[in-house]
């Protein structure tokens, strides 16, 4: 073979496949590349591990959830790391339950899934309204199909008779495959006099039939809702008991240094808390003084008259 600038190509042998194969897979990195990389194999997940203590937690207990729960989640998983360097010394510590502090990061992630599926089941299953508008249509398609052949004497009179007029979601959906059931049972020709297609027979059930699905979910919502609730309460109330325990041990062991919360932040940093007693300035009553009337003299008060002043000596004229 020649190139435009006449010189011959060399024929060049194709590679055996092993260096191909070599070529597709690069070697992987030392571990020493990603010294970062945490060494443990990762956490098993909270929930399945820790469902019969999640179930023991009696309602009387549930502790009220008043802080951001993802908040809570990633402050405690974070603690937990940073906690492991005092495990040995929290260990020692008197009348201290290690279990505790053993579950703890499991528990965070027991309380993600909880949480996740607490929102799953009180968000609203799918948009119903617009369901339901759509199989409203194709129901009076079909009832109006088969009023049609009613004036032509085709079809009974009381071929509807069950029919309530698609009063509600429900009601809307049976009628709907009912009346779409009557027309398929029609001969083609009289079929054809409907104005009704075989497409729109079959969107129209289809329909209906997920709306009825719909609707079912929905009545499963309160129930769904309310076991997990209860879940997410009872790994909250873990959580939140547990990570109490962790801190005050942490606190303990840092006394001295001061720097327990750079090991276990406190859940409720940053939050604007109420004002204490001794925060408040104190408050002086001041009560108001009305002005008293002035005492008036039971008897008239006569002033005192000299005797050498002229007109008090009575021998004189």
């Amino acid at each position: 073979m020649r190139l435009p600038s006449g010189e011959v190509a060399r024929e060049t042998a194709p590679l055996p496949p092993s260096v191909l194969a070599h070529r597709s897979k690069p070697a992987p990195l030392p571990p020493s590349v990603f010294p970062h990389r945490f060494k443990a194999a990762p956490l098993p997940p909270g929930y399945a591990l820790h469902k019969s203590l999640i179930e023991s937690v009696p309602e009387s207990d549930f502790e009220l959830i008043n802080l951001d729960v993802m908040n809570v989640v990633t402050t405690v998983t974070g603690a937990c790391h940073n906690i492991e360097g005092l495990r040995e010394r929290i260990a020692r510590l008197p009348e201290f339950d290690m279990a505790r502090l053993e579950r703890l990061p499991t528990l965070a992630y027991a309380l993600a899934f909880t949480h996740s599926r607490f929102i799953g089941a009180a968000t609203p299953v799918g948009p119903v309204t617009g369901l339901a508008t759509k199989v409203a249509h194709y129901r009076d398609l079909f009832v109006h199909g088969i009023e049609a052949l009613q004036q032509r004497d085709l079809m009974p009179e009381n071929a509807m008779k069950e029919f309530v007029g698609g009063k509600g979601y429900k009601v809307s959906a049976v009628e709907t495959v009912a009346a779409a059931h009557m027309l398929r049972q029609l001969p083609p020709a009289v079929f054809a006099l409907t104005g009704v297609t075989a497409e729109e027979i079959k969107l129209g059930t289809s329909l209906a039939g997920e709306l009825t699905e719909e609707l079912g979910r929905r009545e499963l919502v309160p129930t769904a809702v309310t076991v997990v609730t209860r879940e997410r309460q009872a790994v909250y109330t873990l959580v939140i008991r547990g990570y109490d325990q962790a801190r005050r041990a942490v606190s303990f062991l840092r006394w001295d240094e001061g720097d327990s919360d750079e090991f276990a932040p406190s859940l409720y940093a940053g939050r604007a808390r109420r004002p204490d007693q001794s925060d408040r300035e104190p408050v002086i009553a001041v009560v108001p003084v009305t002005p008293s009337a002035p005492s008036s003299p039971s008897t008239p008060v006569v002033p005192a008259l000299d005797p050498r002043s002229p007109g008090m000596d009575p021998f004189r004229s």
